[in-house]
């Protein structure tokens, strides 16, 4: 089955997940390039196989890939309602990990990526993606 992501983008997530789970790199990312349905939700998939600790890193290094064109600004409505949103998975927790992560991200997309690394179950974490503000 053909990607419907870029080579570059599947070679680039490929680099930075390398040093974390060697030559399974490249089935990692190939498994969840088939079932992502964004370059977001791909990104969150193949975070998740980094060590905890190192996600939120992970993610910086990869922005490149998640944000090659336009961004959605990080506004106080988009705050209000990212933290509305995963309130709904997670609980009043949410508002405080909006606010942790809100000046680390650069846009909309990347701080709907941060967060869903919070939402235990893959399927409401690739639902939260897709509210992101595009």
């Amino acid at each position: 089955m053909a990607s419907r992501f870029a080579p570059a983008v599947l070679d680039r997530l490929t680099a930075a997940l390398t040093p974390h789970k060697g030559a399974q790199a490249c089935v990692i990312v190939a498994k969840a390039a088939d079932q992502a349905e964004d370059v977001y939700q791909l990104a969150v998939a193949v975070a998740l196989h980094v060590p905890a600790a190192g996600r939120d890193r992970f993610l910086d290094e990869v922005d490149d890939v998640l944000h090659p064109g336009r961004h959605q600004r990080v506004t106080p409505a988009v705050l209000a309602q990212a933290a509305r949103r995963l309130a709904e998975h997670i609980g009043p927790v949410a508002r405080v990990l909006v606010e942790r992560e809100a000046p680390t991200a650069v846009d909309a997309g990347q701080l709907y990526a941060k967060l869903a690394l919070h939402i235990d179950d893959l399927t409401l974490r690739q639902a939260f993606i897709a509210t992101a503000p595009r």
